[in-house]
């Protein structure tokens, strides 16, 4: 899979927040914002799906298959 680096400003309290849960649980911290992106994608495409949307032809579309049903 081919991977894309993001730089993205994050207000410090949440870095802060991330880092220390991080280091309680173990995960690594790129890991768990590779993660949370996924997840946050996820839920998005779970939210609009409805009548009007055909999500499995937007998840095709942006060849999200192998990314979501992996998380």
């Amino acid at each position: 899979m081919e991977y894309v680096e993001v730089r993205v400003r994050v207000p410090k309290p949440i870095v802060d927040f991330v880092k220390a849960l991080v280091e309680f649980s173990g995960f690594d911290f790129e890991a768990f914002w590779e993660r949370e992106l996924v997840n946050t994608v996820h839920s998005i495409i779970s939210t609009i799906s409805g009548p009007y949307l055909d999500t499995k032809r937007l998840i095709k579309r942006y060849g999200l298959n192998e990314v979501l049903n992996d998380s």
